[in-house]
């Protein structure tokens, strides 16, 4: 059980987070626009954050550019030592010409990507939102690689636990190394799930919820959950949520 708190709370939490001081101010003062290390803006929308301790980067996984040709729609990684950049691009590691998917044809959406490293398999795992144009495919796209820079090869499309599945988010607890699958169910309640040991499929759904999106999951040092998320709106903005676990379980 998820319990919603004030707003006020959520400002609180990213304060703490930050700490004093600690601002990140895209494209500084000379552009509105977060410029990668060739001069270019970043295009990684929808964003999935890793911290890889093999490399020591951070990578950045986004949806590419938007644009009304969905054929040029994938997944853009960039990499970083620091969290403010500077931000190299290590182009798309996941591309329209990887999506083969039987019995189905694109172009395809390609929306929320997230990655997770493994570390019995040593792979990067790779979960995104994967939709036709009209968004009624309703699956998840699963790929892997054994570096995280490159580009993943494609494994399969699913619906999660035989569940449609739209906007999603996949997390690591970092206290029990669990991994978490949560998604937006044929947009009528979130679920959330366990994931298998190899992170390629869930194991049954643990939890529901009301309808949110745009999901980010963290747990403190005491063992509580929380998921700032926000209220399902297309692409109106809308005020953010955040959710805390009543329990010692999501």
């Amino acid at each position: 059980k998820m319990v919603a708190l004030h707003r006020a709370s959520l400002l609180l939490t990213v304060c703490i987070a930050l700490g004093a001081g600690a601002y990140i101010i895209p494209g500084g003062p000379a552009t509105p626009h977060w410029l990668d290390t060739d001069g270019n803006r970043i295009e990684a929308h929808a964003a999935g954050m890793l911290f890889d301790k093999t490399t020591t980067r951070w990578y950045w996984y986004g949806e590419s550019k938007k644009t009304n040709d969905l054929s040029t729609h994938g997944v853009n990684c960039y990499s970083s030592p620091s969290l403010s950049g500077p931000w190299t691009n290590e182009g798309q590691v996941m591309s329209q010409s990887q999506l083969t998917i039987p019995g189905s044809s694109g172009p395809y959406v390609v929306e929320r990507p997230k990655v997770l490293f493994n570390n019995d398999t040593q792979l990067y795992v790779l979960w995104f939102h994967l939709d036709s144009a009209n968004y009624q495919y309703r699956h998840s796209g699963v790929a892997t690689s054994a570096v995280p820079n490159k580009p993943f090869k494609f494994l399969y499309a699913l619906q999660p636990d035989g569940i449609p599945s739209l906007d999603m988010s996949m997390w690591m607890d970092p206290q029990d190394h669990q991994a978490y699958f949560v998604r937006s169910c044929d947009n009528s309640y979130v679920g959330i799930s366990r994931m298998t040991p190899d992170y390629l499929n869930t194991t049954g759904i643990i939890s529901t919820h009301s309808k949110f999106e745009g999901m980010a999951f963290f747990r403190l040092d005491n063992g509580t959950y929380y998921i700032i998320t926000s209220h399902l709106t297309g692409w109106n903005p809308n005020p953010l949520m955040l959710f805390r676990a009543a329990n010692k379980t999501l």
